[in-house]
């Protein structure tokens, strides 16, 4: 599969101790998810960054997701 490429706001950031079979299953939803060294998401952890994944932010997006799919779908 080529690379995908998303703009810093639409990545959701995952924090060092997710699994990668949790990261793939937020990635087969359509989540963009990234998780970068533990440095990194401390750092961005410390600025307190709006885009770190926690179980609300998965939530509301994979909301937000199945909205617009549903949407598109019936509507489009």
């Amino acid at each position: 599969m080529p690379p995908t490429y998303h703009r810093y706001e639409d990545v959701l950031i995952a924090p060092p101790n997710i699994t990668m079979a949790l990261l793939d299953a937020f990635a087969s939803v359509g989540l963009a998810v990234t998780q970068p060294p533990k440095e990194v998401y401390d750092l961005l952890h410390a600025l307190q960054c709006h885009r770190l994944l926690t179980p609300e932010l998965a939530h509301a997006t994979i909301l937000v997701r199945l909205s617009d799919f549903l949407c598109r779908l019936f509507f489009h």
